[in-house]
């Protein structure tokens, strides 16, 4: 049984690197693409595109990630992050999608307390999961033009945990009682009235209850549904043990290494980090990148962790042996988010990671706060 568990997972994490990396590409591209001198109709063209492919990654991503979570491989990691700065790209993520419909994200935080800290300990990466899943749903159902993202916080000093909570208001339709307990469920997939697999909001009700935490729909007659999340969050003993700095980009230019053995990949996070001032230099294998860390000083690495011959990890333990490799801090760039890949990316020496397929936002943010670190 653990056999077939194991293989169970390994297809998983096949079929997510499968499908994430070629996505990345397209998604990327079609950004660059928007950003260059197109007609209207050109323009509707690559914005149609774009939507499809965001559509298709959020379908494949939700239906992979749930049957993950039923088969108990949800694994959980607990590291020290920017809370803030975690909901603020989370929105800032969704902000295309959108506009490309017209709509608006508002995000409206409450001043935060004195005493509540900046950093806390818990899943980042589940968290970002769980709010872009919820400002999807939002966006797909709202009829007005704008949707609301609350958060406010609660510091419990004595039991030193930071009490999130994020409501999402869609202004959609008004959803009847009886409907709103049917959100968080999978759907009936054994007839064939089913008119839409949607398993977005039941893989975050899932996330957020294995996180500690509650997921509640409230219905506001006028005003759409609200989705709130209650999720409580650790807070370190001593943030500055982490290295945890604030994310703004230093003066001069940096140089980064891209890791990554897909053309279409390079060239879009190349083209995306280059705008922002970055030099940035290209390694399309494990061998190539160990070749550039001996002649060339970096300030940061993005490290593709699936490649044939020589995979990231390895790569980035043999970095880590050389006197040029040791301090240099190295982001992993990979399709699968689970635990166990996390860990093994963590054993291996990595620092971070960035999940396929890699959004523009997310990519400045994270080198932009190594860079800063540095």
């Amino acid at each position: 049984m653990q056999d077939l568990q194991r293989a169970h997972a390994r297809m998983l994490s096949a079929l997510n690197h499968e499908i994430r990396t070629p996505l990345t590409g397209i998604l990327g591209m079609s950004d660059l693409l928007l950003e260059s001198s197109l007609s209207a109709e050109q323009r509707e063209y690559v914005q149609s595109t774009r939507l499809c492919a965001e559509s298709l990654l959020e379908s494949l991503s939700n239906a992979l990630e749930y049957a993950s979570v039923m088969a108990g491989q949800l694994r959980l990691s607990e590291a020290p992050f920017h809370l803030h700065e975690v909901i603020r790209t989370s929105v800032a993520a969704m902000q295309g999608k959108a506009e490309s419909r017209g709509l608006l994200i508002q995000l409206l935080s409450e001043p935060v307390e004195q005493n509540a800290p900046e950093v806390v300990v818990g899943d980042a990466v589940r968290l970002r999961q769980v709010v872009g899943i919820l400002l999807s749903h939002a966006i797909n159902v709202c009829i007005q033009d704008e949707i609301t993202v609350a958060v406010s916080t609660y510091f419990a000093a004595p039991e030193r945990r930071l009490i999130l909570t994020v409501s999402v208001g869609d202004n959609g339709a008004d959803v009847p009682s009886a409907r709103l307990g049917q959100l968080f469920s999978p759907p009936d997939i054994g007839g064939y009235n089913q008119a839409r697999l949607e398993l977005g909001l039941p893989l975050a009700f899932q996330l957020v209850q294995a996180m500690g935490g509650q997921l509640e729909a409230e219905a506001v007659r006028g005003a759409g549904t609200f989705l709130t999340i209650t999720l409580p969050l650790g807070v370190p003993d001593s943030v500055s043990d982490h290295g945890i700095r604030s994310s703004t980009t230093a003066p001069s230019r940096p140089q980064l290494l891209l890791v990554e053995d897909n053309d279409v990949a390079q060239r879009f996070m190349r083209t995306v980090l280059e705008r922002k001032g970055y030099d940035v230099r290209i390694a399309p294998s494990g061998a190539d990148a160990i070749e550039a860390v001996l002649t060339t000083p970096f300030d940061l690495i993005l490290m593709d962790v699936q490649m044939p011959e020589m995979d990231g990890l390895e790569c980035t333990r043999r970095i880590r042996q050389m006197p040029g490799g040791r301090g240099v801090p190295i982001v992993a760039c990979t399709a699968n988010t689970a635990f166990e890949v996390r860990n093994s990316c963590l054993e291996a020496g990595m620092d971070d990671f960035l999940s396929k397929p890699v959004h523009t936002v997310e990519l400045v943010e994270i080198v932009a706060k190594y860079i800063a670190a540095r």
